[in-house]
């Protein structure tokens, strides 16, 4: 999860492009998981958006 938010950081990849670089196959899962474990989608972990 650390490599994806880094290149959701510093990158212009696109998300589902990301997810499999990262080693996923189902990218509904990569969502599923990412929000899981950050709180945040991954589009709004690269906006930089808060959570309340």
């Amino acid at each position: 999860m650390e490599e994806s938010k880094a290149l959701l950081r510093n990158s212009q990849e696109s998300i589902d492009s990301i997810a499999r670089n990262v080693g996923f196959s189902n990218v509904k899962y990569y969502y599923v998981l990412f929000k899981k474990y950050t709180g945040q989608t991954p589009a709004a972990y690269r906006s930089g958006e808060e959570t309340i």
